[in-house]
């Protein structure tokens, strides 16, 4: 069954017509009841690690405070799985998004870290079938020469990390050639995805499904696997202290006219290319 949409009350909406996206937000104790529903005209699809948890504490709470304010909605599209994610979502050392894109584009949740849309996840898995099982099987040689599997990672994807670059390469050419796409990012991190799966095609479903316009939305990244949603036909931004391989595949592709490249890393970047889209 489709999680509600994330517009709905728990008791749920009497009303099915469509509505605009937000998300539930207590004002109350966590373990009561009541929340409200807020709503939002535009979007911050957003990295974690590096991109909104980048440069400074002090710019951190500069752009939360600036989102919060000017009534921008959230969604983390990260590399975490649900267990790095929630536990500081519902400690507060993340703010609370609309929802959230994790294990690479693999998995989508709600706010509240509940399966967002059983529709997606049976999409994903139709693609992912028995990957994991026949992936670990065949990247044996390969777990002896340097890469290491992750100690967690979601249902559908296989992630390692490398020490050399040229046996990453070598182990993605063999995730090709079974049927997966393979990605390599930030100088250590190796995932096989289901083919097409990836961080830009699960934004580009979330935002049909809450019915979004490119001028509703900006995204935000800085390592490769952020590149399939910088690619995306939106406006997008590349911190800073974005890897150079990030930089340097949209540099020579260009594939984005929306496209800006901030001066400034993390958080401050952001906020950076909020104030040039007039946003705050």
């Amino acid at each position: 069954m489709t999680h509600p949409h994330p517009c709905q009350s728990p008791q749920g909406l009497a009303n099915k017509q469509r509505v605009k996206p937000g998300f539930y937000r207590s004002n109350l104790p966590r373990f009561e009841p009541f929340i409200f529903i807020k709503i939002f005209l535009k979007f911050l699809f957003t990295d974690l690690d590096g991109t909104f948890l980048g440069g400074t504490k002090q710019d951190q709470l500069r752009l939360l405070q600036a989102i919060e304010s000017s009534g921008i909605g959230l969604v983390y599209v990260s590399g975490r799985g649900h267990p790095s994610i929630f536990p500081a979502i519902n400690s507060n050392e993340l703010a609370r998004p609309s929802a959230v894109i994790g294990d690479v584009g693999t998995s989508i949740w709600d706010g509240k870290g509940e399966t967002f849309s059983q529709d997606y996840e049976g999409l994903v898995q139709a693609r992912w079938k028995d990957g994991q099982h026949l992936l670990r099987d065949q990247l044996k040689e390969f777990l002896n020469q340097g890469l290491r599997e992750q100690p967690i990672f979601g249902p559908h994807r296989y992630s390692l990390h490398y020490n050399s670059p040229a046996i990453a390469k070598h182990a993605a050419k063999r995730i090709e050639a079974l049927g997966f796409d393979g990605l390599i990012s930030d100088n250590q991190y190796l995932d096989a995805l289901p083919r097409g799966i990836n961080k830009g095609f699960a934004v580009n479903w979330l935002m049909a499904y809450w019915g979004l316009t490119a001028n509703q939305v900006l995204v935000a990244g800085d390592t490769l696997n952020d590149l399939a949603m910088l690619r995306l036909p939106l406006p997008a931004v590349v911190v800073a202290n974005a890897e150079p391989a990030l930089k340097e595949a949209l540099l020579t592709q260009k594939e984005n006219p929306g496209l800006m490249f901030a001066s400034q890393d993390g958080a401050a970047g952001i906020y950076e290319s909020l104030e040039q889209l007039g946003w705050l």
